[in-house]
């Protein structure tokens, strides 16, 4: 008895705890106050308050609540009796209970509970199910809702100023606390573009089923005649909650609704989940609007696991929160002494997770080294509680939770930490995690939030969360959640429409996959992650952001419809919005078979790399621009550079006139043998050009527009190139990495003397691509690339290389914009240049007979070519050497 009364306890404040989930923080030092964001009202349920008094609350009948003993009871004779199953009978149950929990599930071991065709109804707004201590168990058919449900939801009728008011729906109740409202499109019933997400903004009610409600922010698309679900009572969480439990399966298991989460695993481990599902259910009566809310928080939340879950062809959807978050917990470093460490664990819930003979990792929060040791003993004491208190209040003060309740570890050997820095176990923190052929969708913050290890993300669609799709990223300053990840494989997942909430500019996690943490981390604590074979759809900024990481491979993803709206997601926090690739303190970085489809009018760059960034590979032709047409390369700087005159087509030049975008101030650079400067000699030469230079691989620009001599005007080295043919042309393959003790630099290309395609700044030590479209050109047209300084130059020497490419006909293999004889015969000296089958498909010809090696025409090509003496051009030369591509 005495077991199964610590059980209820360990289950009672487990479950009291609530608060809504977001990512921000900063580490030892203060950041300035624009660079904080405001941190989001938070409801914590304290077992001492609102926990203890709501167990005495029940809205139940005496009749539901009779009902849920029944079924306890059943479940409970089949454990005593150590009988291998239970079935539930199918069937409507409405059930309730004057406890935390309607039906409390303790020791249950190598048991099947089949409960197909079974509707659990709570009546309470309680935690439904939960499972203390169990092993081997599953559990499996049912389906669980609520009447009540635990939310409300309405129609905005009308704004005005500061508040608006909403009408809710029949067939939905009030609410009389409002701590979250989520803005949905009332065409679609999705989470709404351009808006945000409001909590404790105040709520009053006006009578006759309608709320006024406070509106904060004021610049959102928030609209009359949108829907919003409001969720605000105090509820005792969870859903469904396996504690303490291991080997646990739930299978074809369905939640409509929940008070927080909808599924929680807090400790033991290695449980599996099998087409559950956290999504709206059916109309409640009365009502004509479809639920727009299922779970109130996350769908499914796991924690202080020793084995991460297994999440299997599940359905996530319309969840208040995030879709499946995996994590442990962080503590606060209060002293450290040897072997002796002294640390604040979150709340006196949470407690320390971790076990004797568990690693422990200490992260220094000013450097980001990690060290690690082997816990020999844990001893509570409370006379710590008050020092940790302000080590929190002084190091870390946006962190939600206390960080308080002392702990005394011994180690077996000193970690090197100081107060304010943080601990966490690797063992307790869901390594070996896996979710496949799972669908997330339509709900606020992140699809999939991971922060374990060795894990598998593979085959799923994330579609519609409002912050990031799939998000490795630990929260040290806010959540105080961890941890770094090592050993994870990103691969065939589908991403789509994340981070369209407006503007949050303080937000780190902003991209369809991001690999990342808390702004103001220096680490590079992620190591060996593998992102691989993904498709990232219509996401407004990143659709890739990599930071703080140490060994990341990138390949054959897609990004397609990037760029599509306007976003200042990230911009406070170092986040390039503008990127489709954003690379960010980070090393052994690679890039390699990846394209981007439709880049949108708010991007500018394929990739982008800060000064902080190193060692990154692929970064030129590793990510590459498409069309829907195949393309020829027709020039590319550094093949065709040719040392004594520039070879056809080329010119490298410099502005001595006057501002780029006029070819009229542009004079062409001079043969210094081994690199073209302004009168062919070597650097400095006379000024303004002083440094200006071009040579095979790199460059330097002229003298800045401040600088003595300049007259005002930035002097820019200049590549050009003369197409010979009507057709539509790209820069592909681009990049440009400035020197890193240097300053910025300006590139500019423009056609002719038209107006820019693009422009980019470069910061000192920054890499970017500057790929673009350059639309229909003439034969005739001139394409430059300037690259310059701003207003000093100083050492700004630079790498770099562009392609460019024209987008042909499938069958035009020599690019000349029609589909002839000329095409078969540059085919039959290369096959590889691309498929026969388009040519004669596009020529109206019936296919030639070939050979595996060298094919022989057929005789109107044979009298074709006699006729024509066709040979080889210089374009023919190109686009033999390079073939065809997407």
């Amino acid at each position: 008895m005495a077991g199964v009364q610590n059980m209820q306890k360990l289950l009672l404040t487990t479950t009291c705890q609530f608060a809504e989930r977001s990512s921000t923080g900063i580490g030892k030092s203060r950041l300035p106050a624009s660079a904080m964001r405001v941190v989001k009202p938070v409801m914590i349920c304290i077992i001492s308050l609102a926990c203890l008094s709501l167990e005495k609350v029940s809205a139940s009948t005496p009749a539901e609540r009779a009902t849920a003993q029944s079924l306890l009871n059943q479940i409970n004779a089949a454990i005593v009796a150590g009988a291998p199953s239970v079935t539930i009978a199918p069937g409507d149950y409405r059930i309730g209970s004057s406890s935390n929990t309607i039906l409390p599930i303790y020791g249950a071991s190598d048991l099947t509970i089949i409960a197909d065709g079974v509707n659990l109804i709570a009546t309470d707004l309680k935690q439904v199910i939960s499972f203390g201590g169990a092993s081997n168990v599953t559990f499996r058919g049912a389906t669980i809702d609520y009447d009540p449900l635990p939310f409300s939801q309405g129609t905005v009728v009308n704004i005005s100023g500061s508040t608006f008011d909403v009408e809710i729906h029949d067939g939905y109740k009030t609410v009389t606390g409002n701590q979250r409202v989520i803005v949905y499109d009332q065409a679609t019933s999705r989470v709404k573009d351009g808006t945000v997400t409001r909590y404790g903004t105040g709520i009053t009610s006006l009578g006759n089923g309608n709320l006024r409600l406070a509106r904060g922010n004021t610049q959102d698309a928030l609209a009359v005649g949108d829907y919003v679900s409001i969720t605000g009572d105090t509820l005792i969480p969870h859903g469904v909650l396996l504690q303490d439990s291991t080997n646990v399966t739930l299978q074809d298991v369905t939640l409509h609704a929940s008070t927080t989460f909808g599924f929680f695993e807090n400790g033991g481990g290695a449980n599996e989940y099998h087409n559950v599902q956290v999504v709206p259910g059916p109309l409640p009566t009365g009502a004509s609007v479809p639920r727009l809310l299922s779970s109130n928080a996350d769908a499914f939340h796991s924690k202080n696991t020793s084995v991460g879950p297994k999440i299997i062809g599940s359905h996530f959807a319309n969840q208040g929160d995030d879709g499946i978050a995996i994590n442990t917990d962080f503590h606060l470093v209060g002293s450290s002494n040897g072997t002796v460490l002294e640390v604040g664990a979150k709340t006196t819930y949470d407690q320390l997770r971790f076990q004797v003979g568990d690693r422990v990792r200490g992260f220094n929060v000013d450097t980001g080294e990690v060290t690690e040791a082997i816990v020999q003993s844990i001893t509570r004491d409370p006379s710590l509680d008050s020092g940790l208190t302000n080590i929190r209040n002084t190091y870390l003060p946006s962190a939600v939770n206390p960080l308080n309740v002392g702990y005394r570890l011994t180690l077996d050997q000193p970690l090197n930490l100081s107060p304010g820095d943080l601990i966490a176990s690797p063992d307790r923190n869901g390594n070996g995690f896996e979710i496949r052929d799972t669908t997330v969708e339509n709900h606020r913050a992140r699809g999939i939030l991971i922060k374990a290890s060795d894990g598998l993300i593979e085959n799923n669609l994330v579609d519609g969360s409002s912050i990031g799709g799939i998000v490795l990223a630990p929260e040290p300053f806010y959540w105080s959640e961890a941890a770094f990840t090592e050993n994870v494989i990103i691969r065939g997942n589908t991403v789509m429409n994340t981070s369209r909430q407006f503007g949050q500019p303080g937000q780190t996690q902003v991209a369809g996959i991001a690999v990342t943490s808390d702004y103001g981390w220096v680490g590079r604590n992620h190591s060996n992650i593998l992102i691989e074979n993904n498709v990232v759809d219509s996401v407004a900024g990143p659709g890739l952001i990599v930071s703080l990481a140490d060994g990341v491979q990138v390949n054959s993803n897609q990004f397609i419809n990037t760029h599509e709206i306007y976003t200042n997601n990230g911009t406070s926090v170092a986040v390039d919005p503008t990127a489709v690739v954003w690379v960010d303190r980070a090393s052994d970085v690679s890039f390699s078979g990846n394209t981007v489809k439709n880049l949108g009018s708010f991007g500018d760059n394929l990739l982008r790399a800060s000064a902080a960034t190193g060692g990154l590979s692929g970064e030129d032709t590793g990510i590459r621009l498409i069309h829907d047409e195949p393309s020829l390369t027709i020039a590319n700087y550094r093949d065709d550079f040719q040392f004594n005159s520039p070879a056809a087509g080329w010119q490298y030049l410099w502005n001595s006139g006057g501002p780029v975008g006029d070819p009229l101030n542009y004079t062409p650079l001079v043969s210094a043998g081994v690199d073209y400067t302004s009168d062919g000699s070597s650097t400095p030469t006379p000024n303004p050009a002083a440094y200006a230079r071009l040579g095979p691989e790199n460059g330097h620009p002229g003298l800045g527009s401040t600088q003595g001599g300049a007259s005002g005007i930035a002097r820019s080295v200049i590549a050009s190139y003369t197409v010979t043919s009507d057709g539509e042309y790209a820069i592909r393959d681009s990049f440009i990495r400035s020197e890193t003790n240097g300053t910025e630099l300006d590139v500019l290309v423009h056609i002719n003397g038209d107006a820019p395609t693009h422009y980019d700044f470069i910061e000192s030590g920054a890499t970017a691509s500057f790929d673009t479209g350059l639309g229909q050109l003439r034969s005739g047209d001139t394409i430059y690339v300037t690259i310059g300084p701003t207003i000093i130059d100083a050492n700004d020497f630079f790498t770099f290389d562009f392609s460019i490419d024209m987008f042909v006909t499938a069958g035009d293999f020599n690019g000349d914009g029609k589909v002839d004889g000329r095409d078969f015969l540059t085919w039959q000296r290369n096959p590889a240049i691309g498929n026969l089958a388009e040519w004669q498909a596009n020529y109206g010809m019936p296919l030639v007979a070939t050979s595996a090696t060298v094919p022989e025409p057929g005789a109107f090509l044979l009298a074709l070519a006699s006729v024509l003496q066709l040979g080889r051009s210089s374009i023919l030369r190109r686009c033999t050497r390079r073939g065809m591509r997407q």
